[in-house]
């Protein structure tokens, strides 16, 4: 007579029994695992990784914004300084009116100028630009006549322009013996912007 597989394993020994129902229960066990725990223990660590990257990215988003906030201040500040120095700076084609307007102020304060020579700044080793330069410095040698009063008044007339004009080396001497009449030999320089055509 034929036997069973269920009647087999019930006449086999209690040992072989017990050794089988372990199997399958460590066979469900891990089946158990594979479905339940472990998808879960995976999607844990996955969202571990994305937390520790969305933590890097956020410090490097930190980091990104405050050198935007700081490229953003130095931006504002140097607009500031150009503003500043464009109220003192002449702008190019204003350098020859100012100059050819000293005659014009000459005479309404009672003086006169006698001569008046540009001076080759670029030649000079104490004052030689660079190639980045902005500014550029415009230096005339000008001898103006008349008496102590009229060149005080000269000065000062020059003086209330509202860019930058640097007056030095100032050397005065009587014009004619036994006379008020004084000449004054000084230097006047003022600042521009420097263009393209200067820079070549």
């Amino acid at each position: 007579m034929k036997t069973t597989l269920v009647e087999r394993f019930a006449d086999s020994p209690r040992r072989v029994r017990i050794m089988f129902r372990a199997a399958m229960i460590i066979l469900l066990i891990t089946g158990l695992y594979n479905w339940t725990v472990r998808p879960q223990a995976c999607y844990l660590s996955a969202a571990q990784q994305c937390s520790r990257w969305d933590a890097k990215k956020s410090k490097q988003l930190e980091k990104l914004e405050l050198s935007i906030q700081d490229i953003r201040k130095q931006i504002s500040q140097a607009e500031t300084q150009s503003q500043e120095l464009r109220k003192v700076l002449f702008e190019p084609d204003a350098v020859r009116d100012f100059f050819c307007g000293l005659e014009v102020t000459a005479g309404q304060t009672g003086c006169h100028i006698e001569s008046l020579t540009f001076i080759d700044t670029e030649g000079s080793s104490d004052q030689k630009p660079t190639q980045d330069a902005v500014v550029q410095a415009v230096q005339a040698s000008v001898v103006v006549v008349g008496n102590y009063h009229s060149l005080t008044r000269f000065f000062e007339q020059v003086g209330r322009h509202p860019q930058k004009i640097t007056i030095h080396e100032i050397r005065l001497e009587p014009q004619t013996q036994g006379k008020s009449v004084l000449s004054c030999n000084v230097i006047i320089t003022v600042y521009k912007y420097k263009t393209t055509a200067d820079k070549q």
